[in-house]
């Protein structure tokens, strides 16, 4: 059994998909089964990565691949960019 918060109407989740626990998801929503890195910005359709997002919701000023380190400029919180994923140092990955 699981739990979502704030599923609005006319969602669609396709098979393979995996919504976490926690995630809102709005109106006239399509969720497909393609991997999203953590803090990507996705647009299109089909979605394509066009960016880095903070959990505050400010692009980050980061590359699509490679490495970097910027800050948040709203909550002055660090991201990391190792090899193409974006993390926030010492949550859930250690680095």
């Amino acid at each position: 059994m699981f739990f979502l918060c704030g599923v609005w109407h006319f969602v669609h989740v396709c098979g393979g998909a995996r919504i976490g626990a926690g995630v809102s998801l709005g109106q006239n929503v399509f969720v497909f089964n393609k991997d999203v890195k953590p803090y990507a910005l996705m647009v299109g359709v089909p979605a394509r990565q066009i960016g880095w997002m903070s959990e505050h919701g400010e692009q980050l000023d980061l590359p699509l691949a490679g490495n970097g380190e910027t800050v948040c400029s709203h909550t002055c919180a660090t991201y990391r960019l190792i090899d193409g994923q974006c993390a926030r140092p010492g949550l859930f990955n250690g680095t």
